[in-house]
């Protein structure tokens, strides 16, 4: 199944939904998304894992103790990073849900992302928290793909 029928299949759902347009080139963005050190750098420090296909990576967040692990569904360089949740001890709305960041090219020097976290519904528990916490690191992504400073998870 395709990103695309994946996203119809699960739209009445009115999952959270993004599209910022990055002062950066798709490749630069594609990088943030798709490398330890890039992930690093806009969501959380403490990130492990192969960034391949089915390989799983592993983000820690201190303070609150929060742990995710998300397999790597999908890499088409420079244009998609897709992941599947497939494990997250405080929010157990996530598992089995999906990630999807769909770039554009708008120039040599920017690019539009097209943002879905598919299953993570207004009616989840966590929706509120979640969505805010999208909202800011999608804003850290972009600073830190223009500015090479995000606003990482940070105690």
């Amino acid at each position: 199944m395709n990103t695309k029928q994946l996203s119809e299949q699960l739209a009445p759902a009115a999952h959270y939904r993004k599209t910022l347009l990055i002062k950066a080139s798709q490749e630069k963005v594609f990088q943030a998304l798709s490398t330890n050190h890039g992930i690093a750098g806009w969501w959380t420090g403490n990130v492990q894992g192969e960034h391949e296909k089915g390989g799983i990576v592993r983000l820690e967040f201190d303070g609150p103790g929060h742990l995710i692990e998300m397999r790597i569904d999908e890499l088409r360089d420079p244009e998609l990073v897709a992941w599947s949740c497939v494990a997250h001890n405080a929010f157990p709305e996530w598992p089995s849900t999906k990630v999807i960041f769909a770039l554009t090219a708008e120039s040599e020097a920017s690019c539009k992302l097209s943002f879905e976290h598919l299953g993570l519904k207004q009616q989840c528990e966590c929706y509120g928290d979640c969505s805010r916490g999208w909202d800011h690191f999608l804003l850290s992504l972009a600073s830190f793909c223009e500015t090479g400073s995000g606003s990482p998870w940070k105690l």
